[in-house]
């Protein structure tokens, strides 16, 4: 398989970035930082492409146990309730493919390379983190640690 060129750039929200220059953060109750950059299929994915639905935001890794246990909960939301959108956290591409593939996820996963996205989004150093974003790109709620159903629950209904 060739090598795929991965880039990625978040930009201040429409909002601003509070002007002090550099990338905008995300906060809960503001636009969320917009970001773009390539999927583990080397096709491009924008936060925008997402404007006008319900949009969960999970920072995930292969190695990650908590992220293992809550994919099965992200794929029953994912489609009919809201379109969940990857971002995977200090990981190989290959290993989250393989992680994708063993737990038929479907929506696709942004490569972060840099760090740049977890960054704006506050993530790090644990991992998972779920953002819910409304269907007019408003950071609506933030969930640090392993979903449990009560917790998607939650953060959807804030959307």
């Amino acid at each position: 398989m060739p090598a795929v060129a991965v880039a990625v750039a978040v930009t201040a929200s429409a909002c601003g970035d509070g002007g002090g220059g550099g990338t905008a953060r995300a906060e809960v109750g503001e636009r969320a930082p917009t970001f773009s950059g390539y999927d583990l299929d080397g096709e491009r994915v924008e936060l925008g492409d997402f404007r006008g639905r319900v949009v969960v935001l999970n920072f995930w890794a292969s190695w990650c146990a908590p992220c293992r246990a809550e994919f099965p909960r992200l794929r029953a939301v994912h489609g009919e309730r809201a379109a969940v959108l990857g971002v995977l956290y200090d990981d190989r591409s290959e290993a989250a493919r393989a992680f994708v593939q063993e737990h038929e996820a479907t929506w696709p996963t942004v490569v972060d390379p840099q760090g740049e996205i977890a960054q704006a989004y506050g993530v790090g150093p644990g991992i998972p983190v779920t953002w819910v974003i409304d269907a007019e790109g408003v950071a609506r709620a933030r969930h640090h640690g392993e979903l449990t159903d009560a917790d998607l629950a939650r953060l959807l209904e804030a959307a």
